[in-house]
């Protein structure tokens, strides 16, 4: 029979054995409700216990904090892998579709879209990883983000507008592409998914894992479905 200690002790107590008085816990906050729970029972409020129940609590917000660690740090590299993959599996099924012309005018688009990508909001979305937490009110963080966001909607504006008004930046480096329909709808395609990007960065920086990972595959099936509807 394999049994944890706490599991011996409560066989032993049902059979009237006398054992330590001892109390499980899986978080910090029950931690604090057994050790408030022990000193009653025992009657006592020694600094050494107080010390010790202190350290109980510490060494459970590192152990909690390094399992939540792990667990989005597989559910992030998880969200990062999944679109690189599917865009694996997918390559077979372009060339074989598409003849080679079509599918270098499609590598031509997707390079496009992420040059403009990062273009559009100028990289400001890394400062989010970078200064987010610096602001301790939830106020300031959404003043910060809604500055982020009206920023890279006047970039997005401004640029979309002039790719449009002078076609011929775009057509000078790919001269055998026409801007319309190919290239105009890369630049409208992009311009859009640019607005996931912030969020996406939000949910990473707060932790939420589950989150990042479907955005972060909403983002990639987007992209992939409206360069694909161009055939």
């Amino acid at each position: 029979m394999n049994l944890h200690e706490y599991q011996s002790k409560d066989i032993l107590a049902a059979h009237n054995v006398n054992v330590p008085i001892g109390y499980t816990a899986d978080t910090p906050e029950e931690a604090k409700q057994v050790s408030e729970k022990l000193q009653k029972e025992t009657g006592s409020t020694s600094k050494k216990l107080a010390t010790a129940i202190a350290e109980v609590e510490r060494q459970l917000k590192i152990w909690m904090g390094n399992r939540k660690l792990a667990k989005n740090t597989l559910l992030y590299t998880i969200g990062t892998l999944l679109p690189q993959v599917a865009a694996f599996i997918l390559l077979p099924i372009y060339t074989r579709f598409l003849s080679p012309s079509d599918y270098g005018v499609l590598n031509s688009v997707q390079v496009i879209s992420s040059v403009l990508a990062i273009i559009y909001t100028l990289s400001i979305d890394k400062a989010i990883y970078r200064l987010y937490f610096d602001f301790k009110t939830e106020k300031s963080k959404k003043d910060y983000l809604g500055t982020i966001f009206i920023t890279v909607t006047l970039s997005v504006a401004l640029i979309t507008s002039l790719l449009f008004i002078f076609p011929g930046i775009l057509g000078a480096v790919y001269k055998d592409i026409t801007f319309y329909p190919y290239i105009s709808l890369s630049v409208i395609a992009s311009s859009l998914a640019t607005f996931v990007i912030i969020p996406r960065s939000v949910y990473f920086v707060k932790e939420k894992a589950n989150k990042f990972i479907l955005i972060s595959l909403a983002e990639f099936f987007y992209n992939r479905n409206t360069h694909d509807w161009l055939w």
